[in-house]
């Protein structure tokens, strides 16, 4: 349960009830620790969850608009009926002294055009939304973001037989770019994401927040959210101490699929009988997360990549991006 902490008297809260907000977490920014130890047990966040492929909602309403606005809908989004499916399920929540919010988390996926079309249908079907969204330095992003994708092809039924080999951090980063918009380095582009909604929702209706102030500076960094949901301000220990929330591959798993995959015999009956979905049969107590460099050339592009939008934020809302090792 959370605790909370008395508020100064000359910053007193006032819950932002009357508008939908939206948590937008690139992936590996502490997500799954916001969306299961803090937004849910919130005393004043009416917390609707999370926008993911075979995520179900409670109602099915919200569901449904959930898939025509922002999935695989998003380009032929029936707005008057999303409109009353918004009136019947969402708008109630409102004005209730609670703050109304979803985390999205492939918001920043995809081509300018899809990212454009959901915005535009959130601005049609729901009118002003609010944004909160955590970014990170864009090499250590890639780096978990790939050791995520490790763990996937090696726990999850689906990715099993998608390559018959762990995929080299360089194979992995040729075969995103060469797939464009559809692939996770799309993700890097949050810069513009960020650009498109202040456009559409006007700037004040944009908190950004940074993962390096997380990992540093935790009550801070709650705190900003706090400030911007205008609601009470919580410990920061009752929600990042404990057992980690979808913990990093470990050295020891790496290691034991690197040794498998050294023999094709090995590698085939690993694939196809020799574990269960959802785990790896590696004893991990004790060993740490794993670690992975993104080659020289493809840190020099990302770099490259990311820097203007860093140049862009850091000038227009004051970020301390260079203070906390952004390209800039």
């Amino acid at each position: 349960m959370l605790q909370y902490r008395a508020n100064d008297e000359t910053n007193p809260v006032s819950v932002c009830d009357d508008i939908l907000h939206f948590h937008v977490g690139l992936p590996k920014t502490a997500t799954s620790l916001l969306q299961s130890r803090f937004f849910p047990e919130h005393k004043q966040i009416e917390y609707l969850g999370k926008i993911l492929p075979g995520n179900s909602f409670p109602d099915t309403r919200v569901g449904a608009l959930v898939h025509d606005m922002l999935r695989k809908g998003v380009f032929k989004c029936d707005v008057e009926l999303n409109r009353r499916r918004f009136d019947e399920v969402v708008r109630p929540l409102m004005s209730k002294g609670r703050t109304v919010l979803m985390s999205f988390e492939d918001g920043t996926h995809g081509s300018p055009k899809r990212r454009a079309a959901k915005l535009a249908n959130l601005k049609a079907v729901c009118g002003d939304c609010r944004l909160l969204i955590t970014l990170r330095r864009p090499l250590d992003f890639i780096e978990s973001l790939y050791l995520q994708r490790v763990k996937k092809h090696n726990t999850l039924q689906n990715h099993w037989l998608t390559n018959l080999k762990t995929l080299t951090m360089e194979q992995w980063l040729d075969q995103c770019w060469n797939t464009g918009e559809k692939a996770e380095l799309s993700h890097l582009n949050y810069a513009d994401f960020i650009i498109d909604w202040e456009a559409t929702f006007g700037a004040e209706n944009v908190c950004i927040l940074l993962y390096e102030q997380l990992k540093e500076t935790p009550g801070f960094f709650l705190d900003q959210i706090c400030s911007y949901l205008g609601i009470e301000s919580v410990h920061a220990d009752e929600v990042i101490e404990g057992e980690l929330v979808n913990p990093r591959i470990s050295s020891a798993q790496v290691e034991a699929i690197m040794a498998v995959e050294s023999s094709l015999m090995r590698t085939l009956i690993y694939r196809l009988i020799g574990r269960k979905p959802g785990k790896l049969r590696v004893d991990t107590c004790g060993t740490s997360g794993a670690q992975a460099s993104v080659p020289p050339e493809w840190a020099d592009r990302i770099c490259q990549l990311t820097k203007p939008g860093h140049q862009d934020l850091a000038q227009r809302r004051g970020l301390p991006l260079a203070d906390h090792g952004y390209p800039v």
